[in-house]
């Protein structure tokens, strides 16, 4: 495992738009950011954030991470962001987001003792806020922080998995500590094994204290790294699976999004409480699952009979599906539909149909079918009300569209006449179904 940065950098501009995840009410903040013995080229950034004052950065819209080429001490430049309003709004019942913006994929193939040690952390529950919090309260019970000169470091499987053994879980000793970055790797892969969208998140926690002008000075070791979860309508929500008092930069004390988070770990219910989410039991009581030795002859012979009577039925119904479509329209697009009509049941006939040929092009490739001298003339008709449509520059009125449809139904009536086996191959063919090559 190889965790990489998403951001995608663009220049700022003068405002950025507001983020499309965000469908609470929101409030606007800002805070004025004074640069000491930072060299650059990273600055610190806000997630959610709408502009910049006295710096013209890039900027990563995702996580509002900035990038500014020269940085200096004594640079001074202001932030302005906005944060989700959660007052008067629970946020331990809302959903989780499906398809949420930033690098959500598969971890690939993750150890099958750290996918049981999530299913224990969320008491088996389906993916939802609740078991977010779950598996943030159970990290917070299980395992502790390291301390000390001597830190463990990496985030890769056999790191995590070492820290998820050595820690207080199923068999663990609770003898090994880890660092805020395993900490937040080992939620993110144990969050994502159970399909709940986790990305990983590095910046800086507040300081405890201010000094004494009221400001905060933010050091190296301020630096931490943290989890967030995204939360339908609110976006990316950071949690601190380590329950020490620092938390995320962007979830600092006061603030409402971090209020309704603390309220909604002090309310979580116990874990039976929210049993309609509840995942089945991998091995249900009753007769054997399908699948047992002695079915199998009956699943794939039930699979092949569903996936004949499918394509039987499936093709024929799509290829009327799409002719009624086509025979709504009017005007050019009714004369264009009329012969992508015409061209589409010759191609089900065999007929070699390339993306670029012409309606005679079509009406020559189709001369091995032997059509009748209807069909010809009808091609014909059907190439000079198709040319017309598109380079003559006058409108088309209802009459052309209908022409045209009349010249594809002689196409049609004339391949009807075909043998029975090569009607029934047409009626099946999946070749229309595909666009020319």
């Amino acid at each position: 495992m190889n965790w990489t940065s998403s951001a995608q950098y663009r220049r700022l501009g003068s405002r950025l738009p507001a983020d499309p995840a965000v469908r609470v009410p929101t409030r606007p903040q800002e805070a004025t950011v004074t640069v000491a013995g930072l060299s650059g080229p990273w600055l610190p950034g806000q997630a959610r954030l709408v502009s910049t004052t006295g710096v013209h950065p890039l900027v990563d819209e995702v996580s509002g991470t900035l990038l500014c080429e020269r940085v200096a001490p004594g640079l001074r430049y202001g932030l302005h962001w906005t944060a989700p309003d959660l007052r008067g709004r629970p946020l331990g019942s809302a959903q989780i987001e499906l398809h949420p913006a930033g690098d959500t994929r598969s971890l690939g193939g993750v150890p099958p003792a750290v996918i049981d040690l999530a299913t224990v952390a969320v008491h088996g529950l389906r993916p939802s806020f609740e078991a977010a919090l779950l598996l943030e309260q159970y990290l917070r019970q299980h395992y502790r922080l390291a301390a000390g000169e001597h830190l463990p470091t990496g985030h890769g499987w056999p790191q995590i998995v070492h820290f998820l053994d050595g820690g207080g879980g199923p068999g663990g000793s609770g003898s090994i500590g880890g660092t805020s970055e395993q900490f937040a790797t080992a939620y993110v892969v144990l969050a994502r094994s159970l399909g709940i969208p986790a990305r990983l998140v590095v910046g800086f926690g507040q300081p405890s204290r201010p000094e004494p002008d009221g400001s905060y000075a933010v050091r190296n070791g301020d630096a931490l790294a943290w989890p967030e979860v995204a939360v339908a309508g609110v976006g990316w929500v950071p949690l601190d699976p380590r329950g020490t008092t620092r938390g995320p930069g962007n979830a600092a004390a006061g603030s409402a999004l971090a209020a309704a988070t603390l309220q909604a770990r002090q309310q979580l219910p116990p874990p039976e409480q929210i049993g309609p989410q509840r995942l089945p039991a991998s091995r249900p009581p009753g007769p054997r699952p399908l699948g047992s030795a002695g079915q199998w002859p009956v699943v794939l012979g039930a699979s092949a009979l569903a996936g004949l009577l499918g394509w039987l039925l499936g093709i024929p119904l799509v290829k009327a599906t799409r002719h009624r479509m086509r025979r709504r329209r009017s005007g050019r697009a009714g004369v264009l539909a009329a012969w992508l009509e015409a061209r589409d049941r010759l191609r089900d006939h065999g007929v070699a149909v390339g993306r670029g040929m012409t309606v005679r092009d079509v009406g020559h490739a189709a001369r091995p079918l032997r059509p009748s001298r209807p069909a010809v003339h009808a091609l014909h008709r059907l190439a000079g009300l198709v040319d017309a449509s598109l380079w003559s520059g006058e409108a088309v009125g209802p009459a052309a569209a209908d022409d045209a449809w009349q010249s594809a139904g002689t196409v049609r009536r004339d391949l009807a006449r075909r043998s029975v086996v090569a009607r029934v191959s047409g009626a099946l063919s999946t070749r229309s179904l595909r666009a020319p090559r």
